[in-house]
């Protein structure tokens, strides 16, 4: 089957001969041009005189006579006009550029699709009003008048901004294709004596529709429309494909078209050329597509075939994952030339994260500190490790090292010199100099970012090798960010803060890709769904076909509502969809074999529903699939350790056993029994090998922080009553102390710490209510006949036997009590949430239910309680409970149901037993709830 854009070139030869000198052809876009370029080059064996090429918006722009403004300058813009319109209630820039963005794409759509912005912004002023009247008619509050005025004054932003675009020679896109279409009368003479060809059009916006129906009906005009019987309507099965072809449609009617050429009923008719694959996790999809282009290759000459072949990537975040995964010879050993369409975007290169993280690190500066977690990502950067290097290998991992020492939150520039005064290289001098320059100035920090990168380009140049791959074009990508930033700043009235600079260089950055070298016309194209239109493969491969990917789902930002949009003709999310069922089946369409992978796998990344356009071939067209009594294949990768997590089974070896034994000997506590009930592997980690948590500063109060300090507050109240009576007098007048005392613990468990402001805050404040909730508590409980302290985080150490092993037993327990009656009971106070069934245990097959590793807390408070019996050599059963701080409550076990413990005598039998057998060895839990946030889950990864 001839591919579409080479019948073009067959038609343009035959209607125009060699001789294109007045013929414009119009495409979609960019790869178009050049795919038909190519097939005219090959269709003609004498010199051809090419048509002039334009894309669709090259020629309304260039047509207009308008500039097409950079979105940036055009938020600039509009902020000038807010500073007018709301004069002294003007907001800050940084502020007002999370809202200019919204508003120019909603701008952008009215004048695209030609609609009445004064009667939109009626509408939708009388719909706020709405939303804020009353019934009891009371006054508006400042805040609901001020939301009021903003929506009354989005005509006066719409009508003012282009009146002042106007008058400059420029506009946004919207307002350039409306320009266009009230002047093509006039504009359209500078096109006279042409003749055109639009070349396959799909889902014009009315702007659009109705510029090139002018040009129809003026010019000597053919329209080629790349579709087919299936979505267009044709068949006898399908009166109307309403998605798909629903744009195409609307353009036949709209122009009156009647003889559409090349309608195929490729679709309706193909059979045995779709397989659809899922495979689990985004690495498996990359590692399936490469293991089935190595099958391909096999019976592919490398060359002109491999120009048939295409990797759609649905997700393009899987294009540096694929490009590690793409076989590099065919089946001869010849090398397989790619050319990938897509370009690596700069924001997630090493010199985008670099900009990014210094400039958090630059605006968290508050009161001569900087945050010393912002600087330690900065410190493992590669742009600043390979700076450091140079410097030195130790000196980076020495100040990583020295700053986790200090344990502070934050630190002053001072202090951080005086980490560096050993050091007595002056690129690092140089470096630290422009980092810590403490600076609100937009101007000043690109001056200092383009310090740094000329020593990054000196450091380069003087060594080669430690140069990390593409940063040459990295930094031609930032040079010209700087470039184009700076006029930007230059033009604005006063200083732009670092803050609203952050958020247009962010903008900057995300339109920003490196391009990636390839020959358009030659190898596998590696491709976006974008740039597939009017393109024709033979063996195609999709990747990420999954719902809320293909096609992409989220929700819209815009200031007018789903129902006024509805009412207008504006875009709603219907119309993404609608296009993207348009390029998928039109790729399907001329195909000889298609491959179609979905993530079987549900994580933050997506997956695990197939694309409804699957759905829909599946019931609608079922002959077009190999198998179409069965699709769909579940496939499993066998992806290599060092992509995944490893299974990893530890051994208990001589070696091994010694240091279990060692363990045993210093202790086994509740919370380190408890870590092997959950993870063998871990307790393997963390006990058996000692390895420590990786030293990192928390910027904000973590959880075990916030219970220890708690902890500690309440043993300075309570440590007065040991060996007496609770008094609730004294305990009243410890309640306004209860924030000093919290403060005096945070400032040892968290220091350098921020808690007056933020997050921290508000933990603080929690932490302070828990506290004086539970003496309101203590001091109004009139019940309980436990008034009486004996021992408060007292610590017991003992040796028991254990099946045939002698091991030493070790806790400490919170509170121990002594009622009016002489009955012990031991309590555990808990920061977090405690509910009924984490203390269930129904009589009968106790020990079958305190094997459950869900049930920790209740493992923790036998195992408190054994411990207790054995150190006072007791057959008495002490009461047991745990106070929930969060919950205000108690979560108590009655003692009849336990007796003397033996049945947890047998489980830690049991417990020690397997921990030291050697036919068992450590292996993570199958189950594991907890793996992906285990401190030695990065261990497990390698």
């Amino acid at each position: 089957m001839k591919k579409f854009l080479e019948k073009i070139a067959e038609e343009i030869i035959r209607d125009y001969g060699t001789d294109n000198s007045s013929h414009i052809v119009i495409v979609p876009n960019k790869r178009s041009e050049i795919f038909l370029k190519n097939h005219l080059k090959e269709k003609t064996t004498t010199t051809l005189w090419l048509p002039e090429f334009f894309t669709i918006d090259e020629f309304i722009t260039a047509g207009s006579g308008l500039i097409n403004l950079d979105p940036i300058l055009i938020y600039f813009e509009l902020y000038e006009l807010h500073k007018i319109i709301q004069n002294d209630e003007a907001m800050p820039l940084e502020d007002f550029l999370s809202w200019a963005p919204i508003m120019l794409a909603d701008f952008n759509d009215i004048d695209l699709q030609l609609a009445e912005a004064e009667y939109i912004f009626k509408n939708l002023t009388e719909a706020k009003a709405i939303e804020q009247w009353n019934l009891e008619g009371k006054p508006l509050t400042e805040l609901q008048k001020n939301y009021l005025f903003f929506y009354r004054s989005l005509y006066t932003y719409y009508s003012e901004l282009k009146s002042r675009l106007a008058t400059k020679g420029a506009g946004y896109k919207g307002m350039i294709y409306r320009h266009f279409c009230s002047n093509i009368s006039t504009l359209a003479t500078a096109w006279e004596g042409n003749t055109f060809t639009f070349v396959g059009f799909n889902a014009l916006t009315k702007s659009e529709l109705a510029i090139f129906g002018y040009l129809k009906e003026n010019f000597t005009t053919k329209i080629y429309l790349d579709t087919d019987m299936y979505y267009l309507g044709k068949t006898p099965s399908n009166t109307r494909q309403s998605g798909a072809g629903r744009f195409v449609n609307e353009m036949i009617t709209d122009w009156g078209l009647k003889n559409v050429n090349w309608v195929d009923d490729a679709l309706a008719s193909a059979k045995n050329k779709v397989d659809v694959f899922g495979v689990t996790k985004q690495v498996g999809q990359v590692k399936f597509a490469g293991k089935k282009l190595e099958k391909w290759l096999e019976n592919t000459e490398t060359g002109a075939d491999c120009m048939d072949i295409a990797v759609v990537l649905a997700d393009e975040n899987l294009l540096i994952p694929l490009l590690y995964s793409l076989p590099k010879n065919d089946g001869g050993n010849k090398k397989v030339a790619y050319n990938i369409t897509m370009g690596y975007p700069l924001m997630q290169s090493a010199m985008g994260r670099f900009t990014q993280q210094w400039l958090n690190f630059s605006i968290r500066f508050r009161g001569n500190k900087f945050g010393t977690t912002d600087l330690i990502q900065l410190m493992n950067n590669p742009v600043v490790i390979l700076l450091l290097n140079e410097a030195g290998s130790d000196l980076r991992s020495t100040l990583v090292r020295d700053l986790l020492e200090t344990g502070k939150v934050y630190i002053s520039s001072e202090e951080i010199s005086s980490l560096l005064s050993d050091s007595k290289n002056d690129s690092a001098k140089v470096l630290f100099n422009n980092l810590l320059t403490a600076t609100t100035d937009a101007a000043f920090f690109l001056n200092s970012l383009a310090g740094i990168m000329r020593l990054i380009i000196e450091a380069t140049q003087r060594d080669k090798d430690n140069a990390f791959p593409m940063l040459q074009e990295q930094l031609d990508k930032t040079f010209s960010l700087i470039q184009k930033s700076r006029p930007m700043l230059e033009n604005q009235k006063g200083s732009i803060s670092l803050k609203a600079f952050q958020k247009i260089w962010l903008q900057l950055m995300r339109r920003s890709e490196i391009n990636l070298k390839g020959e358009p016309l030659e190898g596998i194209q590696i491709m976006g769904m974008l740039e597939t239109r009017n393109l024709d493969f033979k063996n195609i491969i999709i990747l990420s076909a999954n719902e809320g990917i293909l096609p992409k789902t989220g929700a819209m930002e815009s200031f007018i509502p789903f129902d006024i949009r509805h009412d207008n003709k504006l875009p709603l999310p219907k119309e993404k969809n609608d296009i993207y069922a348009y390029y998928f089946l039109r790729l399907l369409q001329r195909s000889e074999q298609v491959t179609l992978v979905y993530n079987t796998d549900s994580d933050k990344f997506g997956g695990g529903e197939k694309s409804r356009f699957i759905l829909q071939l599946e019931q609608e067209l079922p002959q077009i699939f190999t198998n179409p009594e069965q699709p769909e294949k579940l496939v499993h990768i066998s992806i290599p350790s060092s992509e995944t997590q490893n299974s990893i089974s530890i051994a208990k070896s001589k070696s091994v056993l010694e240091e279990i034994k060692n363990k045993a000997k210093s202790g086994f506590s509740a919370s380190s029994l408890n870590v092997y009930r959950n993870c063998p592997l871990k307790f393997y980690f963390s006990e058996v090998l000692k390895l420590k948590e990786k030293k990192k500063i928390e910027p904000e109060i973590e959880f075990n922080v916030f219970g220890n300090a708690i902890h500690a507050v309440l043993e300075t109240i309570y440590k007065q009553f040991i060996g007496k009576n609770i008094d609730p007098g004294v305990l009243k007048k410890y309640i306004p102390m209860a924030g000093k005392l919290l403060n005096e613990e945070l400032a040892k468990k968290y220091k350098g710490g921020n808690i007056q402001t933020g997050k921290n805050h508000l933990i603080y404040e929690v932490a302070k209510k828990y506290i004086t909730q539970f003496l309101n508590y203590e001091i109004e409980d009139k019940t309980t006949p436990y008034k009486h302290i004996i021992g408060l985080e007292q610590k017991i150490l003992i040796k028991d036997k254990l099946g045939a092993h002698e091991v030493v037993l070790k806790g400490y327990l919170d509170r121990i009590e002594l009622s009016e009656s002489g009955e012990i009971r031991i309590i555990d106070y808990k920061t977090g949430k405690v509910t009924p069934n984490d203390l269930k245990l129904k009589n009968g097959n106790e020990k079958e239910q305190i094997a459950d590793k869900t049930k920790d807390k209740l493992f923790q408070l036998l195992f408190y309680a054994y411990l207790y019996q054995l150190e006072q050599k007791s057959d008495v059963a002490p009461r047991l409970g745990i106070y929930s701080l969060r919950m205000l409550s108690y979560g108590l076990i009655e003692p009849n149901i336990f007796g003397d413990y033996e049945f947890f005598r047998e489980y830690l039998n049991e417990l020690i037993a397997e921990i030291f057998d050697t036919s068992i060895n450590f292996e993570q839990t199958k189950d594991n709830r907890i793996c992906s946030y285990c401190d030695y889950s990065n261990i497990c990864n390698k």
